[in-house]
């Protein structure tokens, strides 16, 4: 079955993505912040999952440091919160990449249209 997804195809930034040894259902339930009635050992519909195995950026800081937020501020176009924009919008291409990248290793189909 062909999903018409309409998420941007994003990009794993030169960092693969895995699961770290984990099974899709073990990653799944790792960090579920809330668990929908059902078998608690797999996925079910209605769970609400953080997906964060990669507790670290791999991709870069995204603040500025001090000096560079004050420069920042100066600019003519305006403050951007202290934010380094570039590793910001290579994170955000991360998540989309992220995102299917954990679709396609769910093989059941059941589960695979509710994500």
């Amino acid at each position: 079955m062909e999903v018409n997804d309409t998420v941007p195809t994003g990009s794993d930034g030169g960092n693969p993505f895995n699961f770290w040894n984990l099974s899709w259902n073990d990653s799944w339930t790792y960090r579920r912040a809330l668990a929908a009635p059902g078998d608690q050992n797999c996925p079910n519909i209605g769970d609400v999952s953080n997906q964060n195995l990669d507790n670290d950026n791999p991709l870069g800081y995204i603040f500025l440091s001090a000096e560079d937020a004050k420069l920042q501020a100066k600019r003519e176009s305006g403050w951007s919160g202290g934010l380094n924009l570039t590793t910001l919008a290579a994170t955000e291409q991360r998540s989309y990449g992220y995102y299917h990248y954990v679709i396609s290793e769910q093989l059941d189909l059941e589960v695979r249209n509710y994500l």
